[in-house]
Parts: structure tokens; sequence; C-alpha cells
């Protein structure tokens, strides 16, 4: 990539402002901005639309309940990157747990991901578009009682291609990424 070198220790520490909804729905007021070449590799504010597991509009949460949520996040800059995220996901209040002598309930998750993007280079007469589809399974603990998620752990792929236009033969690289992840949300020292 062309252009100026983003300073990954830059990033550390802004300010995100966000919104959870009762359902877990997490909205990104306020992100800090990033600069093009770092917006080209990576998106930080899709990453929180889908950290926490969205809770059934019902409000209720016991075991064999069973919800679908989608969730679409569809943005343009002005420097002409695309970037479109449709997750839609199934989860299911699988059993029953303790966390502490605390009510839990362990949610089960299997989702289907489609992430397309394109953006020109800079200095460069090609643009690049990217499209990957996929999906992904795993399990949350969510606490009753605190009314909040404990942990998360989640696998899957995404498969595609990035193609470059702008010449008379487009060039295509094809893509794989498989992923594990594991969040465990632990309270501050002062609420524990």
């Amino acid at each position: 990539l062309s252009g100026e070198k983003p300073n990954p220790q830059e990033l550390l520490h802004l300010p995100y402002l966000l919104r959870m909804e009762p359902n877990g729905r997490v909205l990104t007021i306020k992100a800090p901005t990033l600069p093009r070449t770092a917006r080209l590799i990576a998106q930080l504010s899709p990453q929180l639309d889908d950290y926490f597991p969205r809770l059934p509009a019902s409000g209720r949460l016991s075991p064999g309940t069973t919800w679908t949520d989608t969730a679409t996040r569809i943005e343009n800059d002005p420097d002409g990157h695309r970037v479109s995220i449709r997750r839609i996901s199934h989860y299911k209040a699988a059993r029953d747990s303790m966390v502490d002598g605390k009510s839990a309930i362990v949610i089960t998750q299997h989702t289907d991901v489609r992430i397309t993007t394109s953006a020109p280079m800079q200095q460069q007469p090609f643009v690049t578009d990217l499209s990957l589809t996929g999906d992904e399974d795993g399990t949350a603990l969510f606490g009753i009682s605190d009314g909040r998620m404990l942990s998360r752990e989640r696998s899957g792929e995404l498969r595609g291609a990035v193609t470059y236009k702008g010449s008379e033969k487009p060039g295509v690289v094809n893509q794989s990424y498989r992923f594990h992840r594991t969040d465990v949300l632990e309270l501050p020292p002062r609420e524990r």
C-alpha cells in the first residue's frame, strides 16, 4: 500500500463512544479516525458490532429459547472506500450454569457472514474489491443476575478473493481466513 504508514502505537487507547441496547446490540456513536492505509487493512468499528451476542427481543432467556438476529453495516468514506458486512446469527439458550454461585446461561451461536469491500488504490490506477463469505460457531456465557456477558468463544472461516481492477485483465488473489477468538470479561477491581 502506498501513502502514509500507520503507527499502531498511535491507535492504542483511543476513545470509542458506544451505546448498548438492552438486546446486546452495540452502536458505535464515535470512533477514532484511522489513517487511510489502516482503514484499507482493518475496520475497527465493525469489530464491535458482534462483540456481544444479541439477546432475544422478547427478553426471555431460558433453556431451549431460540432466536435469529441479522446485523448489517454499510459504510462509505470520501476516499471511495466502501464496506458492507452482513451477519445472520442463529442463537440458542442451551443450558443453565452457575458462576461464582450466580445463575448464568450458556448460549450457542451459528453465524453466516458476508463481507464485501471496495477501495481505490492511492496513487495507483486500480480498485481493489474484496468478497468473503463463511460462518462461525461459538458459545457465550451470560450472567443472568448481573445481566452481562461473562465470556465468549468462537471459531470460523471466511473464504473469497481480492480482485484488482484497472488493467486489461483483472488480477484475482484467493483468500481464506480461519480464526478462533476467546473473550473473558472481568469486573473492575472496585466491583468485585
